[in-house]
């Protein structure tokens, strides 16, 4: 049996097809004809940076990629905007894990302690806020801080 590259379209004998051997480049090369009926010969080769045939080989990748990972595959773009996403929820989380300490000083400072009841209405609104602005309902304010640190 032979195996169809799923990028070029090449035949090879299932038991010669290890495109892990492949180079680490896309390249081309120049030929000269050895005569007829003699096949050809390399005659030059260089690494390949047109935008478009390197954009051609992209596309044809990631589609390749989606048959092969169909349920669990995210084309680049939407890869890169979770992690845009992400980023700022991590950034949002570090602040809000900043303020948190902050006023725990503040509380420290004007002798407050975990029993009081100011200080306890102040992480009720506070945790209020944190769920109305992640639209999740988080129990108490360090599990959602540390979620959002975790994530």
């Amino acid at each position: 049996m032979n195996i169809c590259c799923p990028l070029c379209g090449c035949h090879k004998p299932e038991e010669v097809f290890d495109p892990s051997n492949f180079e680490d480049d896309i390249y081309a090369v120049e030929v000269t004809g050895l005569g007829k009926g003699r096949g050809f010969a390399v005659t030059g080769r260089h690494s390949i940076q047109d935008p478009l045939i390197l954009g051609l080989i992209s596309d044809r990748c990631h589609r390749i990629l989606h048959i092969i990972e169909d349920e669990g595959y995210l084309p680049p773009g939407e890869l890169d905007a979770l992690r845009a996403l992400l980023e700022q929820w991590i950034k949002y989380a570090r602040k809000l894990e900043s303020e948190n300490e902050s006023l725990r000083e503040e509380l420290e400072e004007d002798e407050y302690d975990d029993s009081d009841e100011d200080y306890e209405e102040y992480v009720s609104r506070l945790l209020e806020k944190i769920n109305r602005e992640t639209n999740f309902q988080w129990d108490d304010l360090e599990e959602a801080i540390d979620f959002r640190l975790e994530n």
